[in-house]
């Protein structure tokens, strides 16, 4: 049976022992705005709003239930915010 010695310099027992230790490259990006916007899609927006307004009323109208008022409601409140 072969003993290997221990490396005093490093503190290791064995060489085979050693464990891999790989750096790490961290890189922190910071923008130097808080809302990314996109022009000219307000309008697409307000009439995609509109639309699903429309169809929630269709909806309504030939399903009539809670949950049909519900989504009637809430699309009534996203056209109005997207106006």
């Amino acid at each position: 049976m072969i003993e290997r010695a221990k490396d005093a310099s490093r503190g290791a027992e064995d060489p085979g022992d050693a464990k891999v230790i790989a750096p790490t490259n961290r890189i922190t990006v910071a923008f130097p705005f808080s809302k990314i916007s996109l022009p000219g899609a307000g309008d697409d927006v307000a009439d995609l709003a509109e639309l699903v307004r429309d169809m929630a009323d269709l909806l309504a109208k030939a399903s009539p239930s809670v949950k049909a008022e519900s989504i009637r409601k809430r699309a009534h409140a996203l056209a109005a915010r997207s106006a």
